[in-house]
Parts: C-alpha cells; sequence; structure tokens
C-alpha cells in the first residue's frame, strides 16, 4: 500500500498510507479519485488545521494540525469513519452545513462559530471560524464528491476577548458609576467633537437625555448665545494645537436659566502617530464663584471710583523673606509722579521719593506697623518723580494678614496728596496773623486821623473825621473782598474819588497792580485828603473840573510806585497857599511816615500837581499778593 501513495505527510501520512480503506466505502486508494488524491495531498502537507468529509457517508480524513484539536474522544476513531457517526454530538450544528455544501449550494464561511463538543473528558464550548469548500468528482451525480473543511479553534482568543469585553464592561460600569457620583458633568468626545459620553448630571442639569451629538449642536443648543462662538473658537484651537480645551461658558439649564460652567477637556492620543483619538472633559458648575467674582469687582470699581474721585490713591504691600513688594492705583502712581504702573513698587521707593527732613517719621510709621502689627500713618513732603516737585502726602495703613509667627506679610493702605491742604492751613494762619496786624494798623490810622483833625469846630471835625474813617472803611472793604491777598490800584483809586464827584471827570490811567495791604490803607487816605483838598479848593470844586491820576512802576521788582495826581479845570491859582494846611499835613505823614515815601506839591496856574513815590514792599503780605505784584509790576 505505500507504494500507492507518497511518503511525508506526518504522523497522519503514516496513519493514512497504514490504514486498511478496503474496509470504508473508499477502497484502496490507488481507486481514489484523483481529485480527492490531490484534496488530501494538499491537507498532508500544510500545517493549518484540515480535514475531509468525503462521499455520502462522509468519510474522514484530516492532517496533524487537526487531529491536535480533536481529543482522544475522536482520534485515532475518526480516521475512515463516517462524519456524522463521529460528530453526532454536534451534528445539528454543524450537518446542515456540510449538507449545504454537498448538496451544491456552493462553499460556506463561519467566522467564531461556537461548537460545543467533549474533549479531553470534559464537555467544553469550543469556537471555530472555518470554511467549507466543495471538492469536485466526475463518478458523483452532482460533481461533488466531497468537503475540504480549514479551520482555525478561536477559542483561546474569544475567550480572551470575551475576559476583555466583560473587563471592558466592567471599566465603563466602574467609570459610569463614578462620573455620576461626582457633581461634575462628565463627557467624552471622538476626535472632531461627537459626544460618546455624557454622566447622569448633563441629563440632571438640561433635562435631555443622552444622544449622539457634535460640539457645536451642543454649543447651538444649550450654550448661551453670547458665549457659543467663542466656546467653538476655543475648541477649534485647541483641536489645531493639540493642547488643552479650556473656556467658560454659561450652560442653559432645564427650567430656562444660564448657569456658568468652567470646561476643561484633554486630548487623548494615539500612541503611535500622536493624533488625537477623543477628548476627555469635565464641566464644572462655577456660577456661584462667578457672581463671587463679580460682586466683588463691582465693589472694588465703586471703591476705585470712590476713592478715585476723592484724589486717593489705593496700594497693598507684601512683605517676604524681608523683602517688599506693592500693586499699587493708578491715583497713587500719579501721586508720586508716575504715569505708569510700577510693579516693582516697595517701601525702599517710597523713602526714596521723601526728603531728607522727613524721611524718619516715615521710617519710624513702618516699623512701628510692622513690628506691632497695628494700623499707622504719616505726614510727609515727597519729590514727585517727573518734575521733582515738592508735594504734601497723606498715608494710612492696616495690617490685614500675618503668618503663623504673627508676624505681618500683607497690608492694605490709602495715600492722598495734601499739599492743598496744607497750603491752605498755612494761608489760614498767615490771614489770622494779617488780620490781626490789619486791625492793628486800621486802629493807627484811625487814631493818627483823630488826632490831625482840627477840632475847633465840632461840625467841621465830624465831617473830617467820617471822611477819613469812611476812606479806610472803603480800603478795608476791597481788601476783605480780595481775602487779604492786597488790593488793585485802580479799583482803589475809583472808590475813593467815587463819593467826591459831581458830574466831574476823572482820568485813570496806569499798569494792572495790586498793592499790600500795608499800603493801600494809608495810600488810601492820602487819596482821599487830595480829594477832599479838590471839592473844597480845587478842580472837583467846579463843574468843568477834571483830575488825572498816572502811576508807573520803576526800579527792580518789587520796586517804586510813582503817583501823579493832577488837576485843571478849577479856580486860577495864583501861588501855593501861604499856610500849611491840616490836609497837606495828613497827606505827609501818611505817605512819608507810614509808607516811607516820598510826597512833593506843586501848585501850578491850572491846578495842584502832587506826585508820590511809595516803595512797594512784600513781607507782610501773603505770598500770592506778592506774586501778584511782581506780575503786574512787568
Amino acid at each position: 500500500m505505500t507504494s500507492e501513495w507518497p511518503a511525508g505527510g506526518g504522523e497522519m501520512g503514516a496513519l493514512i498510507r497504514a490504514h486498511d480503506w478496503t474496509a470504508t466505502p473508499l477502497g484502496p486508494i490507488a481507486h481514489w479519485p484523483q481529485s480527492l488524491r490531490v484534496a488530501v495531498r494538499l491537507l498532508l502537507n500544510t500545517r493549518h488545521p484540515m480535514f475531509i468529509w468525503w462521499g455520502p457517508e462522509l468519510i474522514q480524513l484530516y492532517n496533524d494540525a487537526y487531529r491536535d484539536t480533536m481529543g482522544p474522544e475522536h482520534h485515532p476513531a475518526a480516521l475512515g469513519a463516517g462524519g456524522r457517526e463521529t460528530w453526532a454530538e454536534v451534528w445539528d450544528t454543524i450537518g446542515p452545513q456540510i449538507d449545504q455544501v454537498m448538496a451544491g449550494h456552493g462553499a460556506t464561511w463561519h467566522e467564531d462559530q461556537l461548537v460545543p463538543m467533549t474533549r479531553n473528558g470534559q464537555r467544553q464550548n469550543l469556537w471555530w471560524t472555518y470554511s467549507c469548500s466543495p471538492i469536485d468528482d466526475d463518478a458523483a451525480p452532482n460533481g461533488i464528491g466531497g468537503v475540504l473543511v480549514i479551520c482555525q479553534e478561536t477559542t483561546q482568543s474569544i475567550t480572551d476577548r470575551k475576559l476583555a469585553e466583560q473587563r471592558l464592561r466592567e471599566s465603563e460600569t466602574q467609570f459610569q458609576l463614578m462620573a455620576d457620583a461626582v457633581p461634575q458633568i462628565v463627557w467624552i468626545t471622538d476626535a472632531e467633537g461627537r459626544v460618546e459620553f455624557f454622566s447622569r448630571q448633563w441629563t440632571n442639569y438640561t433635562g435631555a437625555s443622552y444622544e449622539p451629538t457634535t460640539a457645536a449642536e451642543v454649543a447651538a443648543s444649550f450654550v448661551h448665545p453670547d458665549d457659543a462662538a467663542l466656546t467653538m473658537e476655543r475648541f477649534e484651537e485647541a483641536r489645531r494645537t493639540h493642547g488643552t480645551f479650556l473656556v467658560e461658558h454659561r450652560i442653559r439649564s432645564k427650567d430656562g436659566f444660564y448657569r456658568w460652567f468652567l470646561v476643561r477637556g484633554e486630548p487623548y492620543h494615539d500612541p503611535g502617530s500622536g493624533e488625537i483619538l477623543r477628548w476627555f472633559g469635565t464641566s464644572v458648575d462655577i456660577h456661584d464663584r462667578k457672581q463671587t467674582e463679580e460682586a466683588l469687582r463691582a465693589s472694588e470699581t465703586r471703591l476705585r471710583i470712590a476713592t478715585e474721585a476723592n484724589g486717593i490713591g489705593t496700594w497693598e504691600l507684601t512683605i517676604q523673606g524681608g523683602t517688599s513688594t506693592a500693586v499699587t492705583s493708578p491715583r497713587h502712581n500719579a501721586i508720586f509722579g508716575y504715569a505708569e504702573p510700577v510693579p516693582e513698587w516697595n517701601s525702599e521707593i517710597l523713602l526714596s521719593h521723601v526728603i531728607p527732613e522727613d524721611r524718619e517719621v516715615v521710617e519710624r510709621a513702618l516699623r512701628h506697623g510692622v513690628d506691632t502689627g497695628e494700623a499707622w500713618s504719616f505726614q510727609a513732603r515727597i519729590r514727585q518723580r517727573r518734575r521733582g516737585e515738592l508735594r504734601w502726602i497723606e498715608a494710612h495703613a492696616q495690617p490685614v494678614e500675618h503668618d503663623a509667627k504673627r508676624q505681618v506679610v500683607r497690608v492694605i493702605g490709602i495715600v492722598q496728596d495734601i499739599t492743598a491742604r496744607k497750603a491752605a492751613e498755612e494761608r489760614q494762619a498767615l490771614l489770622t496773623n494779617e488780620m490781626d496786624h490789619r486791625a492793628k494798623n486800621a486802629l493807627a490810622v484811625v487814631q493818627s486821623a483823630l488826632r490831625l483833625t482840627p477840632k475847633e469846630d465840632a461840625a467841621s471835625y465830624a465831617a473830617a473825621v467820617e471822611g477819613r474813617v469812611g476812606a479806610l472803611a472803603r480800603a478795608q472793604t476791597l481788601l476783605a473782598e480780595e481775602r487779604w491777598n492786597g488790593a488793585g490800584l485802580h479799583a482803589l483809586l475809583e472808590g475813593e474819588l467815587a463819593p467826591f464827584l459831581s458830574g466831574q471827570a476823572v482820568d485813570l490811567d496806569g499798569p494792572p497792580a495790586v498793592l499790600p495791604a500795608s499800603i493801600a490803607q494809608p495810600l488810601a487816605m492820602a487819596v482821599h485828603e487830595l480829594a477832599t483838598n479838590a471839592v473844597k479848593y480845587g478842580a472837583l470844586s467846579e463843574p468843568e473840573g477834571r483830575v488825572s491820576v498816572s502811576w508807573r512802576f520803576t526800579g527792580d521788582a518789587p520796586g517804586i510806585l510813582r503817583l501823579r495826581w493832577m488837576e485843571t479845570g478849577g479856580p486860577p491859582i495864583t501861588g501855593p497857599p501861604t499856610r500849611r494846611g491840616f490836609g497837606s499835613r495828613v497827606l505827609e505823614g501818611t505817605v512819608r511816615r507810614q509808607l516811607g515815601g516820598v510826597v512833593s506839591l506843586a501848585w501850578g496856574r491850572t491846578g495842584l500837581v502832587c506826585e508820590i513815590e511809595v516803595p512797594i514792599g512784600q513781607a507782610d503780605a501773603p505770598p500770592e499778593a506778592a506774586q501778584a505784584r511782581r506780575t503786574a509790576s512787568q
């Protein structure tokens, strides 16, 4: 028999050659159809599990690879035996498949087919992937002599896969439980943003059950219209850069209200290509935090408006490791002469602005606050950064945070420019002294007027006193209107001459000038005496009379005031008076003794000409008045 079959084919080849085939419907190997002999040769020379069922009895032949899957219950008894008898326990499964092929209906394919069978003494669930192909035989009634089965047991892979699937289901269940247990909305999408998973919180909040959707659809349906575009912009940016997807937006609840959520998604990349496979993310409700932040911003805005409107700058000082840094407001920076933010501001920079005379005051206040943890304040003068201008400041501070050792680590405070207040205080003190000084001067002038006024005629005495006190009062009123900063010379002359005019003309010519209070009052008295004399004896005694007053300043500032009084149109004058009158004595005493000036009188044929020279002093005048005088004299 061995001569009838080629050598080889492994153990099954030897068994086939040694088998008594005359006792089977196949008969001797030499009588086998050529197609069967070719199929058997193919079967024996492959390492893939294969077997053949031949003829109506489905006589079995198989190779070594298939033999290893059969178990002792079927091998070697299956060789040469009928298939129906050998596989009776699974024939309900495989029988119809074999019959289909033998009937000429073509090949079949079965993937991961469950074929329970007994192997190694145990009934086992076994899975196979196999194909059943017809073997031609011209002698067969329908041309099909048998079936070639090429198979592969997939029990282990199926078992592994089912175990993996079970583990995956368990993992998914655990993930679902975990996702549903946390308060955040948990979600998963694919690389393009198609939603694959929403936790229960999504449905609880939005009222929408999970359905396959996309990020764009979620944004359009649930995100506030003002936030939807930004959401998609951030998502596309994250996809482009392979970075974290992060956005804050409002999501509509099932009740129609919007709440703020912080949305964060992390990409999961393919280990090989690095491409994004999925997005894993959460949406955290931050509505309460946003409202708190908004309320805080509104409060800070109101505080900033209030402080800035009142010229108050704010600052916050942090002390760490012996160094200090501060956050300062724009108004704070402007007070110190900075037009831009000062991120490096600290106590050393503060002290660099303080003038040396006040630095100890500031250092003492700072040390006291840091050492004791108590509030502190100080007033000091600083020089501004840009123009070097000297300004007064007032600062108040309150420690608000301490470390474990009770050391101050954070301080908040305010600073205010009090230069104007300080100047006002100085002016108030100066005015107080000025008023005291002026009151004494006024009394002195009144005493002088009373002493120099003739007392022979009571009526004349009363009129003279009344006129001179009136002149003093008018000057006093003019000075009071200017807050004792001085009196305008033009206004003073108009005021003193007005009571004496009855249609006569007065010409006033001279540069603008503001006289110190110490000069204004005596000069008013002098002009009063000149006007009184003009009414009695001079130009103002005639309807056509005219008085011209002119003035100028000479010499260095404050210089000399030169005032010229000239009368025309009065009664003819034949010469100077024969005796020195009371008015002349008052005029001379006022100009020379009180003002330290010079007065000269000339009686021309057309009328009196009086020249007065008065030095303009500023020692007893406020700074503003002195500046005004200097400006007027230039």
